[in-house]
């Protein structure tokens, strides 16, 4: 599977080593077969960090304000299943 990334938000300082983002982006199967949708990935020194496993978020907090930058940035309320792409 690959994903192509379309939009990402972060609200760390990107002075820290590790800064969790919210993407939306396409995902490219291996069959062939694609689906639109977002992921949590923490990103060190600005490189995808997947080896990290399923992304653990400090807080509830930080899902929010993530989420809400996304909106703010026009693209938090994406939705494949409604057409809203």
């Amino acid at each position: 599977m690959r994903v192509h990334v379309q939009h990402e938000v972060t609200l760390h300082d990107p002075s820290r080593e590790f800064q969790l983002f919210l993407q939306w982006g396409n995902y490219n199967y291996d069959d062939g077969t694609a689906q639109k949708g977002y992921r949590f990935i923490w990103k060190q020194n600005g490189k995808l960090k997947p080896t990290r496993g399923q992304a653990r978020i400090p807080s509830t907090d930080d899902i929010i304000a993530l989420v809400s930058a996304a909106k703010a940035a026009g693209w938090g309320n994406l939705d494949e299943r409604k057409g809203l792409v």
